[in-house]
């Protein structure tokens, strides 16, 4: 009896030591549990902060997409408005090149008439020469001697044709009407009816001044 107590009592030790073991060991998987569950804790709290920092850079992103895009109208809006500029522009100088060259072809309209009557006036010149130096008898108010027909030289005709361009052309052309009748050697007589008819036609003053 005795024998088989302490057979049981030895079977006890054992069992008990045996979870004593177990336990022993059970309380270092426990605490290893613990320890990766504070592991995987701090990763997941990584991953959390850094899921978080992705979503604010997103955002911040987005944020600066629309910005970029905002800007984007603002240039296309910005080039729209210039490409209007450069075509109003563009066409602004079209007719500005438009109206030169009508009043270049008009200019030139007039020069070529002003230019026709200027050869006019000089051929009525010359046929006037050659009249008064075979019949200066013709002309009233002249010396039947041949010295006193005016001599005209090529450069007081080319004088005589510019003023005569000049006084038919300028507003204010007193200067170039003494030197026409100066050239032509009008007499005393003949400048005073020239500058009444000037006087009476443009109200200035020959009539006085000579």
């Amino acid at each position: 009896m005795t024998a088989m107590m302490r057979l049981t009592i030895t079977e006890l030790e054992t069992a008990l030591k045996e979870s004593h073991e177990l336990l022993s060991e059970r309380d270092r998987e426990i605490r290893k549990l613990k320890k990766d569950m504070e592991h995987y804790k701090q990763q997941i709290a990584q991953e959390v902060a850094t899921k978080t920092k992705l979503a604010q850079s997103l955002d911040e992103s987005h944020q600066q997409a629309l910005e970029l895009e905002e800007a984007l109208q603002k240039w296309q809006l910005s080039m729209k408005e210039y490409q209007q500029r450069v075509a109003h522009l563009e066409a602004a100088l079209l007719q500005e090149h438009a109206r030169s060259a009508e009043q270049e072809k008009k200019y030139g309209e007039i020069y070529a008439q002003k230019n026709l009557e200027v050869d006019q006036l000089k051929s009525q010149l010359i046929e006037t020469r050659q009249r008064l130096s075979k019949d200066p008898a013709a002309f009233p108010g002249r010396k039947s001697s041949s010295s006193s027909a005016p001599q005209i030289d090529e450069s007081q005709l080319l004088f005589l044709k510019q003023a005569v361009y000049h006084l038919l052309t300028d507003s204010h052309a007193d200067e170039h009407l003494r030197a026409i009748v100066a050239i032509l050697n009008f007499s005393a007589q003949e400048r005073k009816c020239v500058y009444a008819k000037v006087a009476e036609k443009k109200g200035s003053g020959y009539s006085k001044r000579q």
